[in-house]
């Protein structure tokens, strides 16, 4: 018995160290700027919060880069640049953590996003901006560690940062999601995150203390963190956050830590503490798809910090199943009108036979519908307007694949029906939607190319552009947008939208600096296109309780300065 223990030991003392070879390596950078000049604000906690977040981000086996307290331009764009080497040179599946606190803001004239250095003075000359550190310089680093899972937290955008309210807006603006990363921010949109507590703010000690707790992945993490600020904050600051990453990635062990160097979480500054028979039967529900559960929910505890998010589930849910709704009554309407076509063409085609018969054909021989090959087998093919909304039903159903082959099909017989313009910008968008960036500019080249007297020529060179610039090719997407301006000089107004938001995301020479955009009619997709100059409003409620359905509106202007 005791040689069966002896093996069984050893096995396992084998077996351990190859599991955790596999477990994937994690790369943590920390930035901390406080150290500003007083005409830009200096700050009490950064160098409190990235002590706080490495010790949590450590005992959950990430090895943390030497930290940057109070950086310049250089230091911290050259500190990840050394973060996405180690990333590049770990094994396929590794973890990126980037952890910045300090001032952040938006330039208002060109609604780009910085990160402060230290260095920076001057906030109301131009040259202030120019030393700054743009948050897409930063995101563009990371996306050259493709083979890891990143994860980017801006604790950014505090009351402190003295900005003049006509060169910034107090807060970041939404930038678009990046493909393998999550990108979470301290406070939403346009508003300032608070720098108060004894030993750091409120998002580091809430990011810490979620890090301590076992078995988190990334999604129920961030949750947490977003509830724990709301609580400390009384409402105040809502932390948000892009998720770009395909799968739930593991970021604390499944045994618990003790955060005994941990501070706990600073208590709000004003108003009273969440119930703690709140905080628990939110836990239990929040993620209940019942409207009835959620709305006992809010009657029984309205008066807590739990209310908005008990609101926002319900507005969630309310517009998914609006959305269902809406897709089911446009599938039946789509399979009766193929009924119908369906059925027009049968009739024409029985009307057709017999003089079809008479007209040479032998005795005996076989018939084929007009239009078809005589050599091919007797099996009547679909017609042009069914094959086309066939396929126009697996692009809605987000069918892809199947869509891609229907379109190819029609185009391949009927390269010139009146729908085969549209047939090859819906290709264009099958490609488009997966990412196939090359797939996508060719399809849309050829609308522009063989059909530019269409309805989608205007729309295939925009989108043409916006392939070729989520590729990479800047320069080849500003000259499409040019092509676009000189042919379709007044193109759609969703189109126009397009266009310019497209060339402020290539950088191109040619941005318009006051043209008004028109969001009014833009469906989601179009407007979440022009994020830098519409905003998509799902809902909103009025006095009468109603609920606003929802539409697209030209962003409004920021009205104070922008900081930390």
């Amino acid at each position: 018995m005791r040689w069966l223990i002896s093996i069984v030991l050893v096995l396992l003392l084998a077996v351990a160290p190859t599991a955790r070879a596999q477990e994937p390596q994690r790369f943590a950078l920390v930035i901390g700027n406080q150290g500003y000049h007083t005409s830009v604000g200096a700050l009490r906690n950064p160098h409190n919060d990235i002590a706080l977040v490495a010790a949590a981000l450590q005992k959950q086996g990430f090895s943390v880069l030497p930290p940057i307290r109070d950086g310049r331009r250089s230091q911290i764009l050259g500190a990840v640049r050394g973060l996405v080497q180690r990333l590049n040179g770990a094994r396929p599946g590794a973890i990126g953590f980037v952890y910045y606190s300090g001032h952040g803001a938006a330039e208002k004239d060109t609604n780009v996003n910085y990160l402060i250095p230290v260095d920076a003075r001057e906030p109301d000359k131009d040259t202030f901006w120019d030393e700054s550190v743009k948050l897409d310089e930063v995101l563009r680093l990371l996306d050259g560690a493709r083979n890891a899972a990143k994860f980017v937290i801006f604790d950014a955008c505090r009351n402190e940062l003295q900005l003049s309210e006509r060169t910034s807006d107090k807060g970041f603006i939404p930038v678009r999601e990046h493909q393998g990363m999550f990108i979470g921010y301290a406070t939403a949109p346009g508003r300032p995150a608070s720098d108060r507590g004894a030993t750091s703010g409120p998002y580091a000690a809430a990011l810490a203390a979620e890090l301590a707790q076992p078995g988190l992945d990334h999604l129920n993490l961030f949750q947490n963190v977003k509830e724990r600020v709301i609580a400390a904050t009384s409402g105040s600051q809502q932390p948000w956050s892009s998720d770009g990453l395909s799968r739930r990635v593991s970021l604390t062990t499944a045994v618990k830590v003790e955060p005994q160097s941990l501070p706990t979480m600073p208590p709000a500054t004003s108003g009273p503490a969440p119930l703690s028979e709140a905080a628990v039967a939110w836990d239990r529900i929040k993620e209940s798809r019942s409207i009835a559960v959620l709305e006992a929910y809010a009657k029984q505890f309205g008066g807590t910090v739990y209310a908005a998010l008990v609101s926002e589930r319900m507005t969630e849910l309310r517009r998914e199943a609006d959305s269902a709704k809406a897709a089911a009554e446009q599938r039946a309407e789509q399979q009766r009108l193929a009924a119908l076509k369906k059925k027009e063409e049968e009739d024409k085609l029985r009307q057709s036979a017999p003089a079809q018969k008479g007209a040479g054909a032998s005795q005996g021989a076989v018939w084929y519908p007009p239009g078809t090959d005589s050599k091919l087998p007797a099996a009547f093919p679909l017609g042009a307007r069914q094959l086309y909304e066939s396929a126009y039903s697996l692009l809605l159903q987000q069918n892809y694949g199947a869509a891609e082959a229907k379109f190819s099909e029609f185009l391949q017989r009927f390269p010139n029906d009146e729908l085969t313009a549209n047939a090859q910008f819906w290709l264009g968008e099958t490609h488009f939607i997966r990412g196939q960036w090359d797939n996508a500019a060719a399809a849309f080249l050829k609308v522009a190319q063989n059909h530019p007297r269409s309805d989608k020529a205007p729309d295939s060179l925009a989108k043409m552009a916006m392939a070729m610039e989520r590729k990479g090719n800047r320069s080849a997407a500003c000259r499409t947008l040019q092509e676009l301006n000189a042919r379709y000089p007044n193109p759609p107004a969703h189109v126009r939208t397009w266009e310019i938001a497209e060339k402020r995301r290539a950088g191109c020479a040619d941005v318009p600096t006051s043209q008004t955009l028109s969001c009014r009619g833009l469906q989601e997709a179009e407007c979440s296109a022009a994020a830098e100059a519409c905003h998509w409003i799902v809902a909103v409620t009025r006095k009468d309780g109603k609920e606003v359905p929802a539409y697209c509106r030209t962003r409004p202007k920021p009205v104070r300065a922008g900081s930390r």
